[in-house]
């Protein structure tokens, strides 16, 4: 995501602060599992944003 946001997405979205991140709902993307989500969060880049998460299952 990071890598994806430094390669395209400042470049294409510069004045955006939201994202909706949609992910599968099993393995390690679990609803309940808060991994992801903490690791994400803490990236300084996004530490401001507003996000928004899906899951599906």
């Amino acid at each position: 995501m990071v890598l994806w946001w430094q390669d395209h997405g400042q470049r294409d979205y510069p004045d955006e602060n939201e994202v909706l991140i949609m992910c599968d709902g099993g393995g390690s993307n679990i609803p309940s599992s808060y991994l992801f989500k903490e690791d994400f969060k803490s990236c300084p880049i996004f530490q401001d944003w507003f996000v928004k998460w899906k899951s599906y299952f």
